[in-house]
């Protein structure tokens, strides 16, 4: 860990050979991923909970086989466009973070199967005001296909509702 509170990764991203495919950044007090990140391509898990990270390098969303991104209890607001190339992403941990609305870079993550959004400052669709802000308890979004039928049939009666 350097004086600033970034991380020195130098000796883990120089190079693609022998990558490991998990690693477990949590509780190291990160303020900065370096955009060195990218050159993980094998890696399959990426823990980087509890950390300081207000933003994430676009260079996330070159890591083509990830399939779980933990990101929890950060100070995140957004997320870079660069995370929809995640094509292999299966699960994305976003709770406890500063997010004010889902990020649309997820809806094209068509194998996405969970999302955490939990304790976020999620604004509703409604005119901003204070009645407009909930801080979620527990927000999961999961993809259709692990609907029941009738949890389907519901989310299609909601939706035509609200047009």
């Amino acid at each position: 860990m350097a004086d600033d509170g970034t991380l020195n990764c130098s000796k883990w991203f120089h190079t693609t050979d022998a990558v490991p495919h998990f690693f477990d950044f949590r509780f190291h007090t990160l303020e900065e991923l370096p955009v060195t990140i990218g050159r993980l391509q094998n890696l399959l898990v990426l823990n980087l909970c509890n950390n300081r990270l207000t933003s994430l390098p676009s260079e996330l969303g070159l890591l083509a086989k990830l399939r779980t991104l933990y990101l929890g209890l950060n100070q995140l607001e957004a997320l870079p466009a660069s995370i929809g190339e995640l094509k292999e992403l299966r699960y994305i941990g976003l709770s406890d973070n500063r997010l004010t609305r889902v990020p649309n870079c997820l809806s094209r993550l068509n194998n996405l199967e969970k999302v955490s959004l939990d304790r976020n400052p999620i604004v509703t669709e409604q005119t901003p005001s204070q009645d407009s802000v909930m801080t979620t308890e527990s927000i999961f979004v999961v993809t259709e296909r692990f609907l029941c039928e009738d949890c389907q049939k519901k989310c299609l009666t909601d939706n035509k509702a609200e047009m």
